[in-house]
């Protein structure tokens, strides 16, 4: 066996080269990304208004999620959820078309579908996970 002090340096590689060429793409990205987020510019009311014009199908992981919850297989959720976003022209909301859908609402009032493709909870959900993200990175940055 190999002792510590008899290597050689054919593996001493990830100390000499790809550790310091990490922290160097590392640091890069991080730079990269300050720039983008100082220079960012949030327009809820385009967001509204992109978020309006797609009809819900922008919101379907929730309802997908809720019908493999209650028994649907996942395979079928998708299906379903592929067939209901497919772009008919018609401007209905997909809650409403959901609604139509037998295999649906034998899971799901239409209560439970509107709160899943609610726009709202999306936003809930990404502030808090910012919020937790935050909470977990602040001691270090301080330390």
């Amino acid at each position: 066996m190999v002792q510590w002090h008899e290597r050689d340096l054919s593996n001493s590689a990830n100390e000499r080269i790809v550790l310091p060429h990490a922290i160097l793409l590392l640091d890069d990205t991080l730079e990269k990304m300050t720039r983008v987020i100082s220079g960012l510019h949030v327009d809820a009311d385009r967001m509204a208004a992109n978020l309006a014009s797609a009809r819900g199908s922008a919101m379907t992981e929730n309802l997908m999620l809720a019908l493999t919850n209650r028994g649907l297989p996942r395979a079928e959720a998708h299906e379903l959820m592929r067939n209901l976003t497919r772009d008919t022209g018609e401007p209905t909301p997909l809650s409403e078309r959901a609604s139509r859908y037998p295999r649906v609402t034998r899971l799901l009032t239409p209560a439970d579908i509107a709160e899943l493709l609610d726009p709202a909870r999306y936003v809930e959900a990404a502030a808090a996970k910012c919020d937790r993200l935050v909470d977990r990175i602040r001691p270090r940055l301080e330390a």
